[in-house]
């Protein structure tokens, strides 16, 4: 997607919103801007918040002090079960959730199917796989973090007991149903199914919810359609 700027009509439709998956400074990988200065612009253009996501450690503390230093803003934690956090590790998000993390991300750069991932790569790669790399040459890479029934269980029971949001992070499809059904099946409220048209393309610093209204506008889509999944249904998922 280009840079550009989104409609008048666009930024309306999607006031109130929650962006669900923000990366921002500071980071392993090089950022556009930071957490506070995000914040600061979420009030801006009339957003009510975030969930800031880290490949590599927890935020939960860092959304705290996004919401102690800028006044009104609503910046929520999250975790993702990559090997950094000892993968599928249920004590890791039970102490997230205590820190007030609202989004547990199942693994996205350590996911097995990101490591059984065949055929040409694109030109343009994420960042990630950088960093990645870099763990290998330094000897400390943990490899893929392996889907067990028994792993995956525990941690959906802290996800339905503390009424958190399970995302699908890197998975394969297969694998994206079978969370779906055992995350039902243990209570949880709340899936996100995420990256449908993962690797993605580079957008303006977070306008993307706004761009993304244009976009589903020009698809036919009504602006009750457009609030609906924009607006209502971030905010629901955010717990607000």
């Amino acid at each position: 997607m280009p840079d550009t700027e989104p409609s008048a009509r666009g930024r309306e439709l999607v006031r109130g919103a929650y962006d669900l998956h923000v990366h921002v400074e500071p980071d392993l990988a090089t950022r556009r801007i930071d957490d506070l200065g995000l914040a600061r612009r979420f009030a801006e253009v009339g957003l009510a918040g975030f969930v800031l996501k880290s490949l590599y450690v927890p935020t939960a503390e860092r959304a705290a002090v996004v919401r102690a230093a800028v006044p009104g803003a609503r910046a929520l934690g999250s975790i993702t079960l990559n090997a950094g956090v000892g993968g599928l590790n249920a004590q890791a998000v039970e102490i997230a959730a205590r820190g007030g993390a609202r989004v547990v991300w199942l693994p996205t750069v350590d996911a097995e199917n990101e490591a059984r991932e065949g055929g040409p790569k694109p030109a343009k790669q994420p960042v990630w796989r950088a960093i990645q790399d870099e763990f290998e040459a330094a000897g400390v890479a943990a490899g893929p973090v392996e889907l067990t029934d028994d792993a995956l269980a525990k941690v959906l029971g802290v996800v339905a007991r503390r009424d958190l949001v399970v995302a699908t992070g890197h998975l394969g499809r297969a694998e994206i149903h079978t969370v779906v059904d055992a995350a039902l099946a243990a209570g949880v409220a709340h899936v996100l199914v995420t990256h449908p048209d993962y690797p993605t393309q580079g957008v303006p610093v977070e306008d993307g919810l706004a761009l993304m209204a244009d976009r589903l506008l020009e698809a036919g889509f009504s602006e009750d359609d457009v609030r609906t999944m924009a607006v209502a249904n971030t905010r629901m998922l955010a717990g607000a």
